[in-house]
């Protein structure tokens, strides 16, 4: 049984777009964009730490000495602060292109690991192995919550 778009009385002629029908009464919506915001902060913590402390930024260098290198992942990262930031919204707000918002965070997230894994690989792990353990699990949480996103909003569309 498909579920169906409904407007709630308080959202009725408010221009916003209507909440989905939520199968069982629960809308999974706000744990998905608390993980986005948690990633707004850590992504945000992350580099005012590197840029605070000398020791985490040497320590997640790609090339020693050469902070430049890193820091090149500064305006991805940022991109990915504002996506994420972009997704919360958007399943807060029950936007229909949530899932699309979803899927082009994982990608954010996901092509700079595998950047980090390729890294590894060509220079035989002489650097990059802290990189590559701070992005994992985003990765992943991102990959995973991205599926679930899509799901619930497909879903809500039918």
């Amino acid at each position: 049984m498909a579920s169906v778009r409904t407007a709630t009385p308080e959202r009725a002629g408010s221009g916003a777009p209507p909440r989905p029908a939520k199968a069982g009464g629960f809308d999974p919506s706000p744990i998905f964009a608390g993980i986005y915001l948690l990633q707004v902060a850590t992504g945000i913590a992350l580099w005012a730490a590197t840029a605070a402390f000398p020791k985490v930024h040497e320590s997640i260098d790609l090339v020693a000495g050469n902070h430049a290198v890193t820091d090149g992942f500064f305006v991805p990262d940022m991109l990915i602060v504002l996506a994420s930031a972009g997704t919360a919204w958007a399943l807060l707000t029950h936007r229909p292109w949530a899932g699309a918002a979803a899927a082009f965070t994982a990608g954010a997230v996901l092509y700079p690991t595998l950047y980090l894994v390729g890294w590894i690989l060509i220079t035989s792990g002489a650097t990059g192995s802290v990189a590559l353990a701070i992005m994992i699990p985003p990765a992943l949480i991102n990959a995973f919550v991205c599926v679930q996103v899509w799901r619930h909003t497909s879903r809500a569309r039918t």
